[in-house]
């Protein structure tokens, strides 16, 4: 595992020889990240994930889709 700070995302993509991996830059650091995919032709949000850090040391990761509730998670950093 690389040496992460708050949050890291990896992701295989089929034609991509390499892993992409990324994380935010900061220590407070968090992202946003945004799955997009056709729907009869358009391109629609079909998944929306965020992290943050919180004043409180805690790091929370929100993840939902425009048709459902938002799934929650809460960790100590």
């Amino acid at each position: 595992m690389r040496n992460t700070r708050n949050f890291w995302i990896e992701a295989k993509v089929d034609g991509r020889k390499s892993t992409i991996g990324t994380g935010p830059r900061q220590r407070l650091g968090g992202f946003k990240l945004n799955v997009l995919m056709r729907d009869h032709g358009a391109v629609t949000t079909a998944l929306m994930v965020k992290g943050h850090a919180n004043e409180d040391g805690t790091l929370t990761l929100l993840a939902s889709t425009p048709t459902s509730d938002t799934l929650k998670v809460q960790t100590e950093r």
